[in-house]
């Protein structure tokens, strides 16, 4: 029964991450290129959301509470963070961009689950030393518990208004989607902390070195069924052949971003859906870091085009 209530939890996730559009690439792009903050927005909203959940979970729990946490060195996760941006920069998405770039049927993204798994199966992180692991920590007291919701709420609150605010016509539905996905997220990351479809992936690469979770991978699965089913519901399915050149970037992007994943240690969607959400610093230290490469990133490219 618990089997089936998650299965059902990542299927909605899925669907909702497609609509949601909450890649960071995307999202500092659209900064750059025309001053809107609607992806940056969306990913506040999500992250808050899940937050609010996530905490509100764990505080019902009551003693023995367990948060986010990473053994990796503060100044390794800045690292990490800044070549999983690169990553990102060059598969032309981040973790989540994929899901929402695969499930509207752009088919050199399934390279990027190839590098992700090829990543995991060759575990450069490991072999130089820098490979690391989340943890669960004792979270903080019930009062800053409580603290952080209200952080949260207000967040999402005043992310929600100017959200509302923007003119495109389909900034309800992407607003209401953003909100339930965070809402999983929570759920989802309350049952199966850390939890994120480059685990599955990684499950496979490891396949005969280690153990294959199959119900890591029927998760995984799920969601990107679910994603593609989305976009064909919302008429957003429109599949492409891959090419050569684009293949090639998603396998080397994949490969860069999951070898980053295992010395934060945690892919960009992780990042945003659980350890922001459950106060762990080295999120927020890695996620600001992300930004703060594709930010200037997308400006040199802008001055190139117009060059």
């Amino acid at each position: 029964m618990a089997d089936a209530w998650l299965i059902a939890v990542v299927a909605g996730l899925g669907w909702c991450l497609a609509r949601a559009s909450l890649c960071a690439v995307a999202a500092t792009q659209e900064v750059v290129s025309s001053g809107r903050l609607t992806g940056l927005r969306m990913q506040c909203v999500v992250a808050g959301s899940a937050g609010l959940v996530l905490l509100g979970l764990s505080l019902r729990q009551g003693q023995g509470v367990l948060l986010p946490g990473s053994d990796a060195a503060l100044a390794q996760i800045s690292v990490a963070a800044a070549v999983m941006a690169v990553g990102a920069l060059l598969n032309g998405g981040c973790y989540l961009g994929s899901i929402m770039y695969l499930g509207r049927g752009k088919t050199n993204f399934l390279f990027t689950l190839l590098g992700i798994a090829l990543a995991a199966r060759i575990d450069l992180a490991a072999h130089i030393g820098v490979a690391a692991h989340a943890r669960l920590v004792q979270a903080p007291t019930a009062g800053v518990l409580w603290l952080a919701m209200g952080m949260y709420l207000a967040c999402v609150v005043a992310t929600v208004r100017a959200a509302r605010a923007t003119s495109a016509p389909d900034s309800a539905s992407r607003l209401a989607h953003t909100v339930i996905a965070g809402i999983l997220a929570g759920v989802l990351m309350h049952q199966m902390p850390g939890w994120g479809y480059n685990a599955a992936l990684a499950s496979l690469g490891r396949g005969g070195v280690a153990p294959v979770d199959t119900f890591s991978v029927l998760l995984a699965c799920v969601l990107f069924v679910a994603a593609v089913g989305s976009c064909l519901v919302a008429g957003q399915w429109k599949p492409e052949a891959p090419t050569l050149r684009g293949s090639l970037r998603c396998l080397a992007g994949g490969f860069v971003l999951e070898t980053a994943a295992h010395a934060i240690p945690g892919g960009s969607d992780g990042l945003l859906l659980w350890a922001m959400p459950g106060l762990g610093v080295y999120g927020f230290l890695a996620y600001g870091v992300i930004l703060v490469i594709l930010f200037p990133a997308w400006m040199v490219a802008a001055r190139g085009l117009r060059s």
